[in-house]
């Protein structure tokens, strides 16, 4: 049976982190709203009957049913905020606010103009003015009633504790980070401030921060999130940065500092979602457009749509080609090695293992053991005939015995190398290496001795021709 859904809807099987380029813990913390929604429609749709509602007044005639908050994340309370802001939005109640106040300051300049003998005039003013206070008072306490009502109750008494510190008490913290010492009131603005305080439950203080991280440098479009999709909830996400809190509200926060929860422009926007995109997506878009810059986010959705098209096209062709060439395509060759099932996801994830029947293939083809962690050389002739070196090599590669249980036979190789076989040829060859290693050690005595003696003998001569010579020149004298 078929269904209607959005083209902006995700799929049911995503994960975020297959949607994250890394952990976004790396990045100053995890997000308070990531890229997969916490819950779903279709999720929610099994337990509609079981959910507590409550029916809210529009108009005279119109009433809404709405299912009461009882728990949630930042998006989940977000959600509930703008649940609030639209039905105050829908009884008007802001409107009636401010012509109520633009009548009492009418009233008000109206009361100058009269003279001293005007007091009817005066006292009817008055009693008019008191009245559109007690209007303004009313409209702005309902507005706060109502997001009660939305609340279960045992999340009530949180709320009205929120409001008494930020509202009927002095020294409060405004949205700048400056502490006041008068009272806020319970007034349209510091129902904002009301709303951020509720997001401090689920949320840190730096979540604007965070968020605005997230979007930037850790989203990447999955190859079942089409480009639509990814469009869609991106600008989900940067629409719900201007309700997170910020650094900048905290006490006693620079003046220089920057308020932070502010949504991305269009086109910061577009840079971030062409760099959310896979390379080989990213490099087909640039050749198809061109060097240039995009503003416009309705343009870069069209644009993108009829690249992936093409780019799904062209990898379709290009594994028909592998597949006539007898290559394996990129998909089954990742799977045939073993890559697809256990191919890690996240840099917390534990490095894949080989499995088991990979493992027992190789080891049966070089005669080892079965269901082994590690592949250990086996022996199974030494195991039966020479038990204490079956370890050392495999069966195949045995040189000691035959299938049979004969010892093989080595013959020692031709040339002079008999010192290395000297084990196969028996005691022989050990006599036979000594006796000549023995007549190399004489013939090098003889060659020593003689080099001595003929310098012996050149001294002597030396010293003869010295001792000549002194006794000619004592003969001559």
């Amino acid at each position: 049976m078929k269904t209607f859904t959005m083209n902006c809807t995700l799929p049911k099987e995503l994960n975020n982190k297959q949607c994250e380029r890394f952990e976004p813990i790396r990045m100053g913390g995890v997000p308070s709203i990531r890229f997969v929604p916490e819950s779903t429609y279709s999720s929610e749709d099994a337990d509609d009957d079981k959910d507590e509602r409550v029916k809210i007044s529009v108009t005279d005639t119109i009433q809404k049913n709405v299912k009461v908050f009882k728990e949630g994340g930042a998006e989940a309370v977000i959600q509930l905020i703008r649940l609030h802001e639209s039905i105050v939005a829908d009884r008007k109640l802001e409107e009636s606010y401010n012509s109520a106040s633009s009548l009492i300051n009418a009233k008000k300049t109206q009361m100058r103009t009269l003279g001293r003998n005007d007091n009817e005039e005066k006292a009817g003013l008055v009693t008019a003015i008191s009245e559109l206070k007690a209007t303004c008072k009313s409209v702005q306490e309902e507005a706060y009633h109502l997001f009660e009502k939305l609340l279960d109750q045992s999340l009530v008494p949180k709320w009205r504790e929120i409001v008494k510190e930020q509202c009927d008490e002095g020294g409060y913290i405004d949205l700048n980070g400056r502490k006041k010492t008068q009272k806020r009131g319970r007034n349209f603005l510091a129902l904002k401030a009301c709303y951020t305080q509720v997001l401090l439950q689920v949320a840190p203080q730096d979540a604007a921060e965070r968020h605005r991280r997230y979007i930037s440098n850790t989203v990447r479009k999955h190859e079942s999130v089409s480009c639509p999709q990814l469009i869609s909830r991106l600008m989900q996400l940067n629409e719900m940065t201007s309700y997170l809190p910020c650094l900048k509200q905290m006490e006693d926060s620079p003046l220089e500092m920057p308020k932070m929860n502010v949504p991305f422009s269009e086109l910061e926007m577009c840079t971030h979602i062409i760099a959310a995109l896979p390379i080989d997506l990213s490099v087909a878009y640039w050749a198809t457009k061109g060097m240039h810059f995009p503003i416009s986010l309705k343009k870069l959705q069209e644009d993108l749509k009829r690249v992936e098209a093409q780019h799904k096209r062209n990898a379709h062709a290009i594994d028909q080609l592998r597949i006539k060439a007898g290559i394996p395509s990129k998909k089954s060759g990742d799977q045939s090695k073993g890559k697809g099932p256990h191919k890690m996801s996240g840099p917390d994830d534990k490095i894949p293992k080989k499995g088991k029947r990979n493992i027992d293939a190789a080891a049966d083809a070089v005669g080892g053991p079965k269901n082994s962690n590690r592949r250990q050389k086996h022996c199974t002739m030494c195991a039966q005939w020479s038990p204490g070196i079956k370890h050392t090599h495999n069966t195949r590669e045995c040189r000691k015995w035959n299938k049979d249980g004969s010892a093989q036979q080595h013959k020692a190789p031709h040339g002079n190398f008999k010192s290395n076989y000297a084990n196969s040829q028996g005691g022989g060859g050990f006599a036979e290496a000594f006796e000549e290693m023995r007549k190399e050690q004489k013939s090098l005595r003889k060659l020593m001795t003689k080099r001595s003696s003929r310098k012996g003998s050149r001294k002597r001569s030396r010293r003869y021709r010295y001792e000549s010579s002194d006794d000619s020149s004592s003969g001559e004298e």
